[in-house]
């Protein structure tokens, strides 16, 4: 996937984490895509659900 153009890039900034002693900081997010298919499981295997969460906005067509 790193192959591909990077579409955009989302600038934000990824809180401090107390437990491993990490301080706040900025980063830049490079968002690639690539359309891809998925094997059907095999019949009696209950297929998996997957999605994606974001806090950041999301562009739509």
């Amino acid at each position: 996937m790193r192959l591909k153009s990077c579409a955009f890039c989302i600038n934000t900034v990824i809180p401090h984490d107390s437990r491993r002693n990490l301080k706040e900081r900025e980063t830049v997010l490079q968002v690639r895509y690539a359309p891809f298919a998925v094997k059907k499981p095999p019949q009696g295997i209950e297929p998996i659900a997957w999605f994606l969460m974001t806090n950041e906005p999301v562009l739509e067509d």
